[in-house]
Protein backbone atom coordinates (compact mmCIF):
# COMPACT_ATOMS: atom_id res chain seq x y z
CA UNK A 1 0.00 0.00 0.00
CA UNK A 2 2.72 2.51 0.24
CA UNK A 3 4.17 2.07 -3.05
CA UNK A 4 0.55 2.72 -4.05
CA UNK A 5 0.58 5.78 -2.06
CA UNK A 6 3.76 7.36 -3.11
CA UNK A 7 2.25 7.14 -6.74
CA UNK A 8 -0.79 8.52 -6.07
CA UNK A 9 1.29 11.20 -3.90
CA UNK A 10 3.18 11.91 -7.57
CA UNK A 11 0.24 11.80 -10.02
CA UNK A 12 -2.33 14.31 -7.91
CA UNK A 13 1.07 16.68 -7.83
CA UNK A 14 1.60 16.50 -11.24
CA UNK A 15 0.57 19.53 -12.87
CA UNK A 16 1.29 18.94 -16.68
CA UNK A 17 -1.21 15.97 -16.17
CA UNK A 18 -4.85 16.32 -16.25
CA UNK A 19 -5.97 12.17 -16.15
CA UNK A 20 -3.45 10.56 -14.68
CA UNK A 21 -3.85 12.10 -11.17
CA UNK A 22 -7.87 10.56 -11.02
CA UNK A 23 -7.00 7.33 -12.92
CA UNK A 24 -4.53 6.10 -10.15
CA UNK A 25 -7.00 7.32 -7.58
CA UNK A 26 -9.78 5.66 -8.48
CA UNK A 27 -7.95 2.70 -9.53
CA UNK A 28 -6.38 2.62 -6.22
CA UNK A 29 -9.80 2.71 -4.78
CA UNK A 30 -12.66 1.75 -6.94
CA UNK A 31 -10.23 -0.21 -9.68
CA UNK A 32 -12.38 -3.55 -9.35
CA UNK A 33 -15.46 -1.70 -8.83
CA UNK A 34 -19.34 -2.95 -10.81
CA UNK A 35 -19.63 -0.26 -13.79
CA UNK A 36 -22.84 1.78 -12.53
CA UNK A 37 -25.89 1.63 -14.86
CA UNK A 38 -25.33 4.70 -16.58
CA UNK A 39 -22.03 3.70 -17.57
CA UNK A 40 -22.68 0.27 -18.80
CA UNK A 41 -25.55 1.34 -20.35
CA UNK A 42 -23.14 3.73 -22.47
CA UNK A 43 -20.82 0.66 -22.99
CA UNK A 44 -23.67 -1.53 -24.08
CA UNK A 45 -24.37 0.64 -27.11
CA UNK A 46 -21.27 1.12 -27.99
CA UNK A 47 -20.37 -2.76 -28.23
CA UNK A 48 -24.11 -2.84 -30.37
CA UNK A 49 -23.12 0.24 -32.61
CA UNK A 50 -21.74 -0.70 -36.15
CA UNK A 51 -18.12 1.05 -37.40
CA UNK A 52 -18.72 3.28 -39.44
CA UNK A 53 -18.13 4.09 -43.02
CA UNK A 54 -14.81 5.68 -43.37
CA UNK A 55 -14.74 6.50 -47.12
CA UNK A 56 -16.36 9.50 -48.70
CA UNK A 57 -13.98 11.41 -45.99
CA UNK A 58 -10.80 12.66 -44.90
CA UNK A 59 -10.62 11.27 -41.23
CA UNK A 60 -8.73 13.12 -38.75
CA UNK A 61 -6.54 10.06 -37.43
CA UNK A 62 -5.09 9.65 -41.06
CA UNK A 63 -3.57 13.70 -40.28
CA UNK A 64 0.12 13.96 -41.71
CA UNK A 65 -0.38 10.47 -43.95
CA UNK A 66 0.64 9.84 -47.68
CA UNK A 67 -1.96 12.16 -49.38
CA UNK A 68 -2.16 9.73 -52.16
CA UNK A 69 -3.13 6.76 -49.27
CA UNK A 70 -5.90 9.33 -48.03
CA UNK A 71 -7.32 10.40 -51.10
CA UNK A 72 -7.50 6.65 -52.12
CA UNK A 73 -9.44 5.83 -48.86
CA UNK A 74 -11.63 8.74 -49.59
CA UNK A 75 -12.41 7.14 -52.91
CA UNK A 76 -13.60 3.84 -51.08
CA UNK A 77 -9.97 1.71 -51.51
CA UNK A 78 -9.97 -1.55 -49.87
CA UNK A 79 -6.79 -2.34 -47.61
CA UNK A 80 -4.87 -5.64 -48.07
CA UNK A 81 -6.26 -9.14 -46.44
CA UNK A 82 -6.66 -9.03 -43.06
CA UNK A 83 -5.15 -12.61 -41.15
CA UNK A 84 -6.50 -13.76 -37.74
CA UNK A 85 -3.57 -12.21 -35.80
CA UNK A 86 -4.10 -8.70 -37.30
CA UNK A 87 -7.72 -9.27 -36.94
CA UNK A 88 -7.18 -9.59 -32.96
CA UNK A 89 -4.89 -6.51 -32.60
CA UNK A 90 -8.10 -4.31 -33.87
CA UNK A 91 -9.94 -6.37 -31.09
CA UNK A 92 -7.36 -5.98 -28.76
CA UNK A 93 -7.82 -1.75 -29.46
CA UNK A 94 -11.28 -2.00 -29.17
CA UNK A 95 -11.30 -3.45 -26.05
CA UNK A 96 -8.80 -1.21 -24.67
CA UNK A 97 -10.84 1.56 -25.50
CA UNK A 98 -14.06 0.71 -23.97
CA UNK A 99 -12.17 -0.39 -20.86
CA UNK A 100 -10.27 3.49 -20.78
CA UNK A 101 -13.91 5.11 -21.72
CA UNK A 102 -15.27 3.34 -18.91
CA UNK A 103 -13.00 3.63 -16.39
CA UNK A 104 -12.94 7.39 -17.05
CA UNK A 105 -16.96 7.91 -16.86
CA UNK A 106 -16.83 6.01 -13.54
CA UNK A 107 -13.82 8.03 -12.52
CA UNK A 108 -15.50 11.60 -13.36
CA UNK A 109 -12.78 12.42 -15.57
CA UNK A 110 -14.93 12.27 -18.93
CA UNK A 111 -17.80 13.81 -19.75
CA UNK A 112 -18.72 11.95 -22.89
CA UNK A 113 -16.65 9.29 -25.45
CA UNK A 114 -16.64 8.58 -28.74
CA UNK A 115 -17.59 12.27 -29.45
CA UNK A 116 -17.98 12.54 -33.11
CA UNK A 117 -16.83 15.39 -35.34
CA UNK A 118 -17.94 16.67 -38.73
CA UNK A 119 -16.59 19.07 -41.48
CA UNK A 120 -18.73 19.20 -44.57
CA UNK A 121 -16.47 22.21 -45.97
CA UNK A 122 -13.45 20.03 -45.57
CA UNK A 123 -15.00 17.00 -46.52
CA UNK A 124 -13.31 15.69 -42.86
CA UNK A 125 -14.92 13.77 -40.07
CA UNK A 126 -13.38 12.28 -36.89
CA UNK A 127 -14.38 10.58 -33.95
CA UNK A 128 -12.57 11.78 -30.66
CA UNK A 129 -11.91 8.96 -28.04
CA UNK A 130 -13.89 10.90 -24.94
CA UNK A 131 -14.25 14.57 -24.19
CA UNK A 132 -13.84 16.17 -20.66
CA UNK A 133 -13.45 19.23 -18.43
CA UNK A 134 -10.32 20.67 -16.52
CA UNK A 135 -11.51 20.51 -12.97
CA UNK A 136 -11.74 24.45 -11.83
CA UNK A 137 -8.75 22.97 -8.95
CA UNK A 138 -6.29 22.48 -11.53
CA UNK A 139 -2.31 24.36 -10.57
CA UNK A 140 -2.10 25.07 -13.98
CA UNK A 141 -5.16 28.20 -13.72
CA UNK A 142 -4.87 28.92 -17.27
CA UNK A 143 -6.24 25.49 -18.00
CA UNK A 144 -9.61 24.98 -15.15
CA UNK A 145 -12.73 25.03 -16.65
CA UNK A 146 -11.20 24.01 -20.55
CA UNK A 147 -12.73 21.35 -22.59
CA UNK A 148 -10.23 18.73 -23.79
CA UNK A 149 -10.35 16.42 -26.19
CA UNK A 150 -8.93 12.67 -25.08
CA UNK A 151 -7.43 9.71 -27.43
CA UNK A 152 -5.79 6.49 -26.59
CA UNK A 153 -3.13 4.84 -27.69
CA UNK A 154 -1.71 0.90 -27.28
CA UNK A 155 1.34 0.63 -27.85
CA UNK A 156 4.36 -2.05 -27.89
CA UNK A 157 6.76 -2.68 -25.08
CA UNK A 158 9.22 -2.03 -28.04
CA UNK A 159 7.72 1.57 -28.91
CA UNK A 160 6.55 2.52 -25.30
CA UNK A 161 10.06 3.40 -23.58
CA UNK A 162 10.79 6.25 -26.46
CA UNK A 163 7.02 7.56 -27.56
CA UNK A 164 6.61 8.20 -23.11
CA UNK A 165 9.30 10.24 -23.35
CA UNK A 166 8.51 12.45 -27.04
CA UNK A 167 5.43 12.47 -28.26
CA UNK A 168 4.92 10.68 -31.34
CA UNK A 169 4.67 13.51 -34.13
CA UNK A 170 1.97 11.70 -35.94
CA UNK A 171 -0.42 12.15 -32.96
CA UNK A 172 0.34 15.36 -32.56
CA UNK A 173 -0.87 16.02 -36.10
CA UNK A 174 -3.86 14.01 -35.40
CA UNK A 175 -5.67 15.71 -32.24
CA UNK A 176 -4.09 18.96 -34.12
CA UNK A 177 -6.99 18.28 -36.86
CA UNK A 178 -9.13 17.76 -34.35
CA UNK A 179 -8.56 20.78 -32.51
CA UNK A 180 -8.94 22.43 -35.78
CA UNK A 181 -12.45 20.93 -36.27
CA UNK A 182 -13.75 21.59 -32.93
CA UNK A 183 -11.97 24.73 -31.63
CA UNK A 184 -11.00 22.49 -28.62
CA UNK A 185 -8.09 24.19 -26.76
CA UNK A 186 -6.43 21.26 -25.17
CA UNK A 187 -6.09 17.68 -26.03
CA UNK A 188 -4.82 14.72 -24.09
CA UNK A 189 -3.07 11.95 -25.77
CA UNK A 190 -2.51 8.35 -23.47
CA UNK A 191 -0.16 6.11 -24.56
CA UNK A 192 -0.32 2.49 -22.77
CA UNK A 193 2.49 -0.36 -22.86
CA UNK A 194 0.35 -3.56 -24.00
CA UNK A 195 2.95 -5.58 -22.45
CA UNK A 196 2.37 -3.91 -19.21
CA UNK A 197 -0.86 -1.14 -18.83
CA UNK A 198 1.82 1.44 -17.89
CA UNK A 199 0.34 4.73 -18.91
CA UNK A 200 1.89 7.90 -19.70
CA UNK A 201 -0.14 11.40 -20.49
CA UNK A 202 0.65 14.27 -22.54
CA UNK A 203 -1.41 17.23 -22.73
CA UNK A 204 -1.32 18.93 -25.99
CA UNK A 205 -1.79 22.85 -26.16
CA UNK A 206 -2.58 24.02 -29.84
CA UNK A 207 0.76 24.78 -32.38
CA UNK A 208 -0.88 27.84 -34.29
CA UNK A 209 2.07 26.57 -37.13
CA UNK A 210 0.59 23.00 -37.31
CA UNK A 211 -2.89 24.12 -37.49
CA UNK A 212 -1.97 26.17 -40.45
CA UNK A 213 -0.11 23.14 -41.67
CA UNK A 214 -3.08 20.64 -41.23
CA UNK A 215 -5.62 23.10 -42.74
CA UNK A 216 -3.56 23.53 -46.00
CA UNK A 217 -3.14 19.82 -46.07
CA UNK A 218 -7.11 19.99 -46.09
CA UNK A 219 -7.30 22.46 -48.89
CA UNK A 220 -4.39 20.12 -50.67
CA UNK A 221 -7.05 17.04 -50.25
CA UNK A 222 -10.33 18.55 -50.91
CA UNK A 223 -8.38 20.66 -54.08
CA UNK A 224 -7.56 17.05 -55.36
CA UNK A 225 -11.13 15.67 -55.29
CA UNK A 226 -12.44 18.74 -57.07
CA UNK A 227 -10.19 18.72 -59.82
CA UNK A 228 -10.20 14.68 -59.75
CA UNK A 229 -6.68 14.55 -59.64
CA UNK A 230 -4.74 11.72 -57.29
CA UNK A 231 -1.69 12.92 -55.95
CA UNK A 232 1.12 11.56 -57.10
CA UNK A 233 3.24 8.38 -55.55
CA UNK A 234 6.24 9.04 -52.93
CA UNK A 235 9.55 8.54 -54.77
CA UNK A 236 10.31 5.52 -52.34
CA UNK A 237 6.51 3.88 -53.31
CA UNK A 238 7.56 4.34 -57.33
CA UNK A 239 10.37 2.46 -56.31
CA UNK A 240 8.59 -0.23 -54.23
CA UNK A 241 10.78 -0.06 -51.50
CA UNK A 242 10.93 1.74 -48.22
CA UNK A 243 8.54 1.92 -44.80
CA UNK A 244 6.07 3.60 -45.64
CA UNK A 245 5.43 1.46 -48.87
CA UNK A 246 6.19 -1.68 -46.76
CA UNK A 247 3.75 -0.39 -44.06
CA UNK A 248 1.18 0.71 -46.24
CA UNK A 249 -2.43 -1.24 -46.23
CA UNK A 250 -3.13 -0.04 -50.24
CA UNK A 251 0.67 -1.20 -51.53
CA UNK A 252 1.47 -4.13 -53.08
CA UNK A 253 2.07 -5.09 -56.46
CA UNK A 254 -1.56 -4.91 -57.22
CA UNK A 255 -2.29 -2.76 -54.70
CA UNK A 256 -4.92 0.33 -55.48
CA UNK A 257 -2.09 2.41 -54.98
CA UNK A 258 -0.29 1.06 -58.17
CA UNK A 259 -3.12 -0.21 -59.76
CA UNK A 260 -5.23 3.18 -59.12
CA UNK A 261 -3.31 5.19 -62.10
CA UNK A 262 -6.51 7.62 -63.07
CA UNK A 263 -9.33 8.82 -60.69
CA UNK A 264 -10.52 5.75 -59.41
CA UNK A 265 -14.38 5.23 -59.89
CA UNK A 266 -16.67 3.09 -56.83
CA UNK A 267 -16.45 0.11 -59.38
CA UNK A 268 -13.18 0.10 -60.05
CA UNK A 269 -11.35 -3.72 -58.75
CA UNK A 270 -9.65 -3.17 -55.11
CA UNK A 271 -12.68 -0.29 -54.15
CA UNK A 272 -15.62 -0.44 -52.02
CA UNK A 273 -18.80 -0.33 -54.15
CA UNK A 274 -20.78 1.85 -51.15
CA UNK A 275 -23.80 3.75 -51.92
CA UNK A 276 -22.66 5.93 -48.85
CA UNK A 277 -22.63 9.51 -50.61
CA UNK A 278 -19.14 11.64 -50.91
CA UNK A 279 -19.03 14.52 -48.40
CA UNK A 280 -20.07 17.42 -50.48
CA UNK A 281 -18.20 20.56 -49.90
CA UNK A 282 -20.36 23.33 -48.07
CA UNK A 283 -19.11 27.16 -47.52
Amino acid sequence: MALDLRNLVKAVNDTNKILTGPVTEYLIQHGDDALNEAVADKMRELLATQPRYRGGSFSASASGMCERRQVLHFRGALEGVTDARLANIYNDGKWRHLRWQAMLLMAGVLADVEEPLDWPRMRSRGTMDGLGVVPDDHPKKHWRGKEFGFELKGVSGFLYPKWSKELHEPHRRQVHKYMLMSGLPLFVIVYEDKSTQQWTEWVVEPDPQLLEETREELERLNAAVDNRRLPEMLEGCKLQRGKVWQDCPLSGASGPCVSARTWPKRSTPGFEDSQVPELRRKK
